[in-house]
């Protein structure tokens, strides 16, 4: 990696939360410098999905995978973006993927709960969450996830609880 790519993958990274349009057109600049990038895309894709854009965050996502079948993060985000697009049977393969890669990993975890999620499956989701939870238990993320599904299965007072822990702890997404 040249500097020119990564200041302009870190400009993109730190306008992504600000502005997804600026973000996306630094994007097109590190990739310019760096088009085999799977950081790149991968980033592209998260940031489309931010737009709302899931078809074509889908499509950058599987280009990342491609480019690096190993990455855990690319299986992820090709999951998520498939899953937002409404094709549940293609998450599915793309987190199967990312759980052959990280079987104990909260955030693939966390993807199959949101998957369940997305199919009506409660039980299944406020499970999985809780695995993530067992996993990185100091994360509000995963716990806000978990109070989530868990309130889906009317589970009160475990949610309250949750909710309460989760408050406590700097919510921070992975």
């Amino acid at each position: 990696m040249n500097f020119e790519w990564n200041a302009a993958l870190r400009d993109a990274l730190q306008l992504a939360g600000r502005d997804p349009e600026l973000a996306l057109a630094q994007i097109e600049e590190a990739s310019r410098h760096s088009p085999r990038s799977a950081t790149a895309v991968r980033v592209k894709s998260d940031l489309l999905i931010q737009k709302g854009d899931y078809p074509a965050a889908a499509a950058a996502a599987q280009l990342a995978t491609t480019l690096e079948p190993d990455d855990v993060r690319n299986w992820l985000a090709l999951s998520r973006a498939r899953r937002l697009t409404g094709v549940p049977e293609l998450a599915e393969q793309a987190l199967h993927s990312a759980v052959n890669l990280a079987p104990v990993d909260a955030e693939v975890q966390t993807e199959a709960a949101h998957l369940a999620g997305s199919q009506g499956r409660w039980q299944a989701a406020a499970e999985e969450a809780s695995l993530a939870v067992d996993i990185e238990p100091g994360t509000a993320y995963f716990r806000a996830s978990l109070s989530e599904f868990l309130a889906r299965v009317d589970a009160a007072d475990e949610t309250l609880a949750v909710t309460n822990r989760a408050s406590r702890l700097q919510l921070s997404v992975p």
